[in-house]
């Protein structure tokens, strides 16, 4: 995601092509439809809420109850948020719609929808103050009924798979016909419930793969090979996404991803069992490499503070280029993208070690004993 909203402020694309028609690699796709990366997001979501459920359903531990999956998820999301929230009220200028002249009751109605996380209900709101913490509001909205969903996933796995399947394509479709495909008709919870079911579905058939009697070891070479198939199936839809055209004035690659995103949807859930079961140079060295692993312990707050960050640059003219578009200053642009992924690491870190590790370990507690500790 990260790179489809820098290259939404800076146009740099990055290609290398051997002949006119053969390139080596062309990564304009990930940086023009990287937003297909939101279905990884909310399948391993919906995944990582139910591999606990699913364990306990297969006897390898008992299974939370209701009061500490919350505590669990607001220990973990809450400080992040909340912090960033308040970074902007007093710094507007990182703001997507926010800003210091502002009235105050307006300003009061677009930060109380976004701590109660309904933020996603109102155009004017989805995007206003921290633009991708739409996403948020679907992932609390989903917590908040996820205890119902799991109980009846419990009681029957594939029917329940299918209805929160049918309930997300009917809604798509409802939308389709009734509104834009815009950031508001995209930021509908009921509209994602088939990437949750995929990931729900996904961290049950993970755990049930352990307790059936195959020796997977030898099976290694062909998941590696599906891992790969899976990730090449994701890049392709992006290729695809790309190369639709549904007519002037429409986005025709979101109206694709609107409507058939539970095609990258699955592809994750598969890469994800397979890469498991993988020969361990790809699901080791390639997959849990340090980088990678650094990269998802600070993805969190990365992917809270980056769009901020870039509001604020391009407002405060940093770099400097008297470009216009500024776009059109390559070098301007690298350099605006360099100080951007510096800028978001260093607070990423920082929050991360300081804040949400520690709340999320052991609540405010948490960060005095860390305190006491240094």
């Amino acid at each position: 995601m990260f790179i489809f909203h820098l290259w939404l402020q800076t146009w740099i694309s990055y290609k290398l092509r051997l002949t006119d028609t053969f390139w080596l690699f062309n990564f304009e796709p990930f940086q023009q439809y990287g937003y297909v990366a939101l279905d990884a997001f909310f399948m391993l979501s919906g995944f990582c809420m139910f591999y606990p459920v699913a364990r306990a359903m297969f006897g390898e531990c008992k299974e939370e109850n209701v009061i500490t999956f919350y505590r669990k998820r607001a220990r973990r999301i809450l400080p992040s948020y909340l912090l960033i929230l308040l970074i902007i009220f007093f710094l507007p200028e990182a703001g997507q719609v926010v800003s210091a002249d502002m009235p105050f009751i307006e300003k009061a109605k677009h930060y109380l929808m976004h701590i109660f996380f309904v933020h996603n209900f109102s155009s004017d709101t989805v995007m206003s103050i921290v633009p991708t913490a739409w996403t948020m509001a679907i992932e609390v909205q989903f917590y908040l009924i996820f205890p119902l969903l799991k109980l009846l996933f419990k009681k029957n796995v594939y029917l329940t798979f299918f209805g929160m399947g049918a309930v997300g394509v009917i809604t798509r479709l409802i939308l389709l016909s009734y509104a834009d495909i815009d950031q508001f008709a995209q930021a509908n919870t009921l509209g994602y419930f088939d990437i949750f079911a995929i990931g729900m579905l996904a961290s049950y058939i993970l755990v049930m793969m352990r307790h059936k009697n195959i020796d997977w070891t030898k099976l290694r070479i062909p998941m590696t090979v599906l891992a790969l198939v899976c990730l090449v199936g994701a890049y392709q839809f992006m290729v695809f996404m790309g190369r639709t055209n549904l007519g002037e004035n429409i986005d025709s690659s979101a109206y694709v991803r609107f409507c058939w995103r539970f095609i990258p949807g699955i592809f994750f859930a598969v890469f994800v069992i397979a890469a498991t079961y993988s020969v361990k140079f790809f699901g080791k060295t390639i997959c849990g490499n340090k980088f990678f692993v650094f990269i998802s312990g600070i993805s969190y707050n990365f992917y809270l503070v980056q769009q901020n960050v870039n509001i604020f640059l391009k407002k405060v003219g940093v770099p400097y280029t008297t470009a216009s578009p500024v776009m059109n200053d390559r070098q301007a642009m690298e350099g605006f993208s360099l100080i951007a992924i510096v800028i978001c690491i260093v607070y990423s870190v920082l929050v991360t070690k300081y804040i949400e590790k520690p709340i999320s370990a052991g609540g405010i507690r948490g960060i005095l004993n860390k305190k006491d500790k240094s």
